[in-house]
């Protein structure tokens, strides 16, 4: 299904002075072997300092991949609060109302066993629409099954200065553009009889694809709207979201607020993840994500079948 989550106007017009990927980092990681559970493990590490101190680690258990990406949050970024106006920068003379994404390449390994080829650290200041839930400071971590040079490609005709592209597929000139709108989806029958069109294919039940959340060189956003924080202040744990390109799974993302992956309290969260008409074999089938106040790390753990193994 497709659905509006009814971006503010007045927000869209602040964000047209804050473009998309105002600050945007690569950064490529080395290989090396490590010892696993049943089998070997390859290990990913940043070659040049990043700021958040990123560890990737990958192990097999039989047909089992558990990938790991943990990192420590940037206290260096900006807080957005009373902050995101039009027109206000921040320390980093980047505006508030802008994302910071840092992109972590995954080795060859990782990308063959689990169908992700990169993660992308994207912090927002500010959050991002529907407004009055996720506008608050918080980090979307986005596992990308594509390259970061095959995502470049994925540009559209968007409203004068916003981040999206525009939610209509007759403004799109491009078959590019297009390709946002074109979602994979099987029709299912109701425990009564009646007929489910539409359900978007390799996503949780009462995932919703967001066409006003169609954002260049990333994808278009689902989630199950059912399950959206009452309000800001509610939002508390982590959320799943996936994206999809062309028909194709294009990301999976929590996303968590700042609060979640800092402070000086332990947290832990952790879900079991079933799709529909699920025809990725190696998409997590639970993740969890742990901040540990002691370390001061955030670790995200997804779990999944790995792509060589025979099933």
């Amino acid at each position: 299904m497709v659905k509006f989550s009814h971006y503010s106007l007045s927000l869209l017009s602040a964000l047209a002075a804050a473009p998309r990927a105002a600050r945007a980092s690569i950064f490529e990681s080395s290989t090396s072997k490590s010892s696993a559970s049943n089998g070997k493990g390859a290990k990913s590490r940043k070659k040049d300092k990043d700021p958040f101190n990123v560890e990737i680690d990958i192990k097999y258990s039989d047909c089992n991949y558990e990938l790991t990406f943990s990192f420590e949050h940037d206290r260096n970024l900006p807080l957005g609060a009373e902050n995101c106006v039009e027109g206000a920068f921040a320390p980093d003379g980047l505006p508030y109302l802008a994302p910071r994404e840092f992109s972590y390449k995954f080795s060859d390994e990782i990308y063959k066993e689990t169908g992700f080829a990169s993660h992308s650290l994207d912090y927002q200041a500010c959050g991002h629409p529907p407004f009055g839930i996720f506008t608050t400071s918080h980090y979307d971590m986005h596992f990308y099954t594509d390259p970061i040079e095959v995502r470049a490609g994925r540009t559209c005709n968007q409203p004068l200065g916003a981040p999206i592209c525009i939610p209509d597929t007759n403004a799109q000139t491009t078959e590019s553009g297009k390709a946002f709108f074109n979602v994979a989806t099987i029709w299912e029958l109701s425990s009564n009889g009646t007929v489910l069109p539409n359900i978007p294919a390799n996503m949780p039940a009462n995932f919703t694809c967001d066409i006003e959340a169609a954002v260049p060189a990333s994808g278009t956003h689902c989630w199950d709207f059912l399950t959206n924080p009452n309000s800001v202040e509610s939002w508390v744990d982590p959320v799943l979201i996936m994206g999809t390109y062309d028909a194709k799974i294009a990301f999976w993302e929590p996303m968590a607020p700042l609060s979640f992956v800092t402070g000086v309290n332990d947290t832990y969260y952790s879900a079991e993840v079933n799709y529909q008409g699920q025809t990725i074999k190696t998409l997590p089938t639970e993740y969890s994500i742990e901040y540990d106040a002691t370390t001061g790390r955030a670790t995200i753990i997804l779990n999944g079948v790995k792509s060589s193994c025979k099933i």
